[in-house]
């Protein structure tokens, strides 16, 4: 922690809050994480002026929010405890949120981004119909058709994906998720992904970061018909090899 006497102003960062939670004792840790943040939060000037600042835990970072909703695992949902084999079926996603962790809030950025990523690498292994790149012959095709996927994108859209930026993260950032997902039939003819799906992943970001009133039934319908579509997908690039063993 860091920050002026107690009782005054202090800075909480990500780190700090890992380090409280690795000393605190085992089934106390999320109670002692809290405590040490209201325990930074009351500030006194002076006798006749006192500010309180109510902590909201909202747009933390990943690995902070993951420790604080006592999520083992960063490839888990932090509301619902899905793993990515529940994720990939119709019905595996039907679980009871935990209401409680809402209040983590949600990076739309983040959203836009992870959605872009998410049909670019379907996009890459489509040709071998396979999530599981294995043996030289099927990582050539998946890292020629990337290679095709790049030049195409940055020949038709001036994008650039999926390449290291030096020092830190990639390429992939909201700007060139955004200019994917509102050209969807360029995207979808280069990626070979459904345009469909595109357009409904597009409305559903807009949506999410629109700050405007929501009509939930409508949305909720939405959601379901790009989730069915999306799972179509999956099954199409999971099992079809197997479907294709047995109708032979």
């Amino acid at each position: 922690m860091t920050g002026n006497e107690a009782g005054h102003g202090a800075i909480v960062r990500n780190r700090d809050l890992i380090d409280v939670w690795i000393e605190a004792p085992r089934g106390n840790r999320k109670q002692v994480v809290y405590e040490k943040i209201l325990s930074l939060i009351d500030i006194t000037d002076e006798p006749s002026k006192h500010l309180k600042i109510d902590m909201m835990l909202t747009m933390l970072d990943g690995s902070v929010v993951n420790v604080l909703s006592e999520t083992n695992s960063t490839m888990k949902c932090i509301i619902c405890g899905a793993t990515p084999k529940d994720m990939n079926t119709l019905t595996g996603i039907n679980r009871p949120p935990n209401v409680d962790n809402y209040r983590f809030g949600l990076s739309t950025l983040h959203c836009w981004i992870r959605f872009f990523e998410c049909l670019l690498h379907i996009g890459y292994r489509l040709p071998i119909k396979s999530w599981q790149v294995r043996g030289p012959e099927n990582k050539a095709i998946v890292e020629a058709n990337k290679k095709r996927i790049e030049a195409e994108f940055r020949a038709k859209l001036s994008l650039i994906v999926d390449k290291p930026k030096p020092g830190y993260g990639s390429s992939n950032d909201g700007n060139t998720a955004r200019i994917f997902f509102h050209n969807p039939q360029t995207s979808s003819d280069i990626t070979g992904v459904d345009r469909e799906l595109i357009e409904k992943f597009a409305i559903i970001l807009g949506v999410l970061a629109s700050g405007c009133a929501i009509d939930l039934e409508k949305f909720a319908s939405l959601l379901e018909e790009a989730r069915n579509l999306y799972i179509i997908i999956i099954i199409i690039i999971i099992i079809i090899n197997g479907l294709y063993f047995v109708l032979k």
